[in-house]
């Protein structure tokens, strides 16, 4: 039987710029422009559901002509969607550097409080249903409290997993990750920082506030690699991510994060240091793999076709 996982996050239209130079106001330069599907919630759940999984993915997928392409692009990858509200779709805005890494300009769509209060409760969750909960939709200033109070709620059967979001120190989301208390959490080490209130390595980082959360908590550090943190403050290293040509970094982090759940969700005991590592190593590898393709969801070699 497939693996079953319910996705919560958002779904975007990714804009792709990649040009030599920096425009300047009243110029015309050339670039490379490409659009595609992202979104960090819809990203997971596509890696997931090219795993072999049965994926849902609350999220917002309006009913304008960018929600109809969303929602297609979500069809072809067998991913079911349900949709938290808003007649308007997500887009952003990636401004790919020469490193490979970007700037976003968001423009993203929310979840609304009734999708969140009503919505999760009519869902009939399963118990061997693995819910992954993207950090953006945990920052929203609408719904973020609902989604923290109802995720808190959760049956301790459930297994949950937080990441990502790109979050500050001073916003919502240090406070409601607390709260929430998710077996697994996945963050980039300023995203890690801000939660700790400090800075430190990416061992440091996973170490605390594993020890803080009780649960495991891996912190990535780009091609430096990963650390996964065990509730008793131990830390495991991953190997440093495979040295490959960085053609555009967005999608790399959440293609990270969904390897590292297909890879643990089976075991029945994370805290052995080869089950970390070995996971670690192998979420690296599909990392680096998607950065090196523009797309936050292009295909790399070896994902199946779902449909």
């Amino acid at each position: 039987m497939a693996k079953q996982a319910l996705v919560i996050g958002d779904a975007t239209l990714d804009i792709t710029v990649r040009s030599p130079t920096l425009a300047e106001p009243g110029a015309d330069h050339p670039a490379d422009i490409t659009i595609g599907p992202g979104g960090q919630g819809a990203n997971v759940a596509v890696r997931l559901a090219r795993l072999g999984w049965t994926v849902r993915l609350l999220t917002v997928v309006g009913t304008d002509a960018t929600g109809r392409l969303l929602a297609g692009w979500l069809t072809d990858d067998g991913v079911q969607q349900v949709n938290g509200g808003d007649d308007t779709s997500g887009l952003v805005a990636s401004i790919i550097g020469r490193d490979g890494e970007r700037a976003m300009l968001s423009d993203r769509r929310g979840l609304s409080v009734d999708s969140v209060e009503h919505g999760l409760a009519q869902m009939r969750i399963a118990a061997d249903e693995w819910i992954h909960l993207s950090a953006y939709a945990l920052a929203d200033p609408a719904s973020g409290d609902a989604l923290a109070t109802a995720a808190a709620g959760l049956a301790r059967s459930h297994r949950l997993s937080v990441g990502g979001g790109s979050f500050v120190a001073d916003g919502p989301v240090p406070g409601r990750w607390r709260n929430i208390r998710p077996c697994l959490s996945v963050f980039d080490r300023r995203e890690a920082e801000a939660l700790a209130g400090t800075s430190g390595t990416a061992a440091e980082l996973a170490s605390h506030l594993a020890s803080r959360a009780s649960a495991t908590v891996v912190v990535t550090d780009g091609p430096d690699g990963a650390t996964a943190g065990r509730p008793d403050g131990s830390t495991v290293a991953g190997a440093h991510e495979p040295r490959v040509q960085v053609v555009d970094a967005t999608g790399a982090g959440d293609a990270f994060t969904a390897a590292l759940i297909d890879r643990l969700a089976d075991q029945p005991d994370w805290a052995l240091s080869e089950v970390l590592g070995t996971a670690l190593d192998a979420a690296s590898r599909h990392g680096a793999a998607v950065a090196s393709l523009v797309g936050a969801q292009a295909r790399i070699p070896g994902e199946a076709w779902v449909q």
